[in-house]
């Protein structure tokens, strides 16, 4: 074992944390503060880019200063070996926690989803995205601080990937990563971190990963179509709000995720403050310091019934009304008419473009009464189809009726990858109701028109389902055109469009061959594809002159069969029957095993190649006087 430095630069060495093959993790004290630092180190052999990536992360997060994320104090080389001495957080990450409870409380676990959303939104605010979001880099210090780490797959604006990210590339946690992030971890943006979010706070209050942390190719399909099991079915103490919460970060389709972290801050906020903020602190830092846990306090209702029925009256009595006058707009209809007006804002889609609860749309008011323009604040600005204008080919979209005063303003819509501004006049209502066109509000329109197919970019990697290499050189490509199989090559890819669809076939020799039928949308110019393809099989039959032997392949009593459906199955005990097994190419084990008597057994195992397209045989013999097992291949 490597004897421990007694000092590495300026800093004094107090402890070994960790160590792998790439460096080391230490506990040391700085020079100057006197207190306690995490010093990282990252030997210098190697691939270079791993190098790069781990000085761009110290770059990085020297220039985050926010109290929600960890504080990088210093990056330097010494010797062989680069350095980043870090702030030490005196506690232990969610997943460490999750390994000493099985699930986090409500109040405790929406505290720290918002502290790292705090922090998240922080480094989003700076052109900064984390890309490996999950519990082991959220910490949990002693007195009940949230602090978010290790930003060493981020991207930022501000200081450039350089080509360590390549087009394609995957980088993350299989578990937590966003399903756009499997086709290119360099193109995502912070929407990826809110479904990381999403999932880690999943995690929190179940216990459980939603989703497997592999990169199989049923993995990565079951978390793009985003099913997994419901948190309340896994843990029923979560409450609904969290598993709304969870279902909207957790969208596998970006578009349909909060689209920024303001709102889900607000959320969180508004409803961590119906309770006891502060008993939350004291609940986390009890689960981190391992104290007993301070119980929340019960909700007390009036004893008598008179009192009950009178609260329920009130509260139903102001509630209707606040609705009536609010929701519906009857207090600036009745009250305020004189210097209110009512604006409603619309838009018209191409139906078949986009489904309307993808398409980004958000609207935007300012005052021009005075300069500079100031935003409206405080104006939540919702759409919704309007099912009566809408028609077979196009989609109207239209926001709730918006009162503001009389006076001069400027609307902003952003719609997809456009913006559209146009200054008016807002009259109040009393004028506004003398008008027909003017009898509902204002109606501001906003004209989208559909942007022309463009030139489809293909992008495709081809796999071994069962080892994961990589056989896109030598496999055929074809696309369906004109109800025929065209091979794929270069003018055939300068014909295809967005906005249609698409058929691809990937075969290759010793492969089923793979079929894929997509649509594109309009806006989407690039098409990624990582295809699996399955290899024929092999057969091992197994010849037997006796029943009852125990038989295992590689170590267990199961095994995936070989053909496309790659199903589960059972091995059955030797049998004077042939027992046939179709199995994926590749080396096996095959093992057999009885009892020759009370206490002791017979065992023998060959290793056997399973080639495509061809038979092994193997045969099993038991002798019962000599009490003599053979299991060998048959040439």
């Amino acid at each position: 074992m490597a004897k421990l430095p007694s000092s590495v630069g300026k800093y004094r060495i107090d402890s070994l944390i960790a160590r792998g093959g790439m460096g080391a993790v230490y506990k040391a004290v700085h020079p100057t503060l006197k207190r306690y630092v995490i010093l990282k180190k990252l030997t210098l052999r190697g691939d270079a880019s791993l190098t790069e990536r781990f000085r761009r992360e110290a770059r990085i997060m020297m220039d985050l200063r926010d109290e929600r994320i960890v504080h990088v104090f210093d990056h330097f080389r010494e010797g062989g070996s680069y350095y980043i001495a870090q702030e030490f957080v005196d506690g232990l990450s969610v997943d460490a926690l999750l390994e000493r409870i099985p699930f986090v409380p409500n109040d405790v676990a929406l505290l720290i989803f918002l502290e790292a959303c705090q922090a998240l939104q922080y480094a989003h605010d700076r052109k900064v995205v984390h890309r490996d979001i999950k519990p082991a880099n959220i910490l949990l210090s002693r007195k009940g601080d949230v602090k978010l780490t290790d930003f060493g797959i981020a991207a930022s604006a501000r200081d450039e990937d350089s080509g360590l990210t390549q087009d394609g590339t995957t980088l993350g946690t299989p578990s937590y990563m966003a399903p756009e992030q499997f086709e290119s971890t360099r193109d995502v943006d912070h929407r990826a971190d809110i479904y990381s979010l999403g999932v880690s706070l999943y995690e929190t209050v179940t216990g459980e990963k939603p989703f497997p942390g592999s990169f199989t190719a049923e993995a990565i399909a079951r978390i793009q179509r985003g099913k997994c099991t419901p948190p309340r079915k896994i843990n029923p103490k979560v409450s609904r709000f969290i598993a709304r919460l969870i279902g909207k970060c957790m969208k596998p389709k970006p578009a349909k995720r909060f689209q920024d972290l303001s709102r889900v801050i607000r959320l969180v906020s508004t409803h961590l403050a119906k309770g006891d903020p502060s008993l939350a602190r004291r609940r986390l830092i009890a689960l981190v310091t391992g104290q007993k846990l301070q119980p929340l306090p019960k909700r007390r209702f009036p004893a008598a019934r008179t009192l009950l029925a009178a609260a329920t009256l009130v509260v139903l009595v102001s509630g209707g009304a606040a609705y009536l006058l609010l929701g519906r707009g009857y207090l600036y209809e009745l009250f305020r008419a004189e210097t209110h007006g009512a604006l409603r804002i619309s838009t018209t889609i191409a139906r078949g473009y986009k489904d309307p609860g993808e398409t980004y749309l958000k609207a935007e008011l300012y005052s021009e009464e005075r300069s500079p323009s100031p935003k409206e604040e405080n104006i939540g600005i919702t759409f919704r189809q309007n099912t009566e204008s809408s028609n077979g080919e196009h989609i109207v979209l239209e926001s709730q009726r918006i009162y503001l005063p009389s006076g001069h303003y400027r609307l902003e819509v952003h719609v997809e990858d456009e913006l559209f501004s146009s200054s008016f006049h807002l009259s109040p209502r009393s004028a506004q109701k003398r008008s027909p066109e003017l009898r509902d509000g204002r109606l501001l329109e906003v004209p989208l028109e559909p942007p022309p197919p463009l030139p489809l970019t293909v992008r495709f990697s081809v796999f071994d389902q069962v080892t994961g290499e990589e056989i896109t050189e030598a496999t055929n490509c074809y696309v369906k055109q004109r109800s025929r199989w065209i091979k794929w090559d270069g003018r055939v890819a300068g014909t295809l469009r967005s906005g249609g669809r698409h058929q691809f076939k990937f075969g290759r020799m010793g492969y089923f061959p793979r079929t894929y039928d997509l649509t594109t949308s309009g806006d989407q110019h690039t098409l990624y594809m990582r295809v699996f393809l399955q290899p024929s099989p092999g057969t091992l039959k197994i010849l037997s002159d006796h029943d009852g032997t125990t038989l295992r392949l590689n170590g267990s009593r199961r095994y995936v069969s070989g053909d496309e459906r790659r199903e589960m199955k059972r091995l059955p005990k030797s049998s004077r029957e042939p027992i046939v097994l179709t199995l994926s190419p590749g080396t096996y084990e095959l093992g057999a095993s009885r009892s020759s008597g009370p206490v002791s057994s017979l065992s023998q195992a060959v290793t056997l190649g399973i080639d495509s397209d061809r038979t092994t045989e193997v045969r099993l013999s038991f002798d019962p006087e000599s009490k003599t097992l053979s299991l060998r291949p048959v040439e």
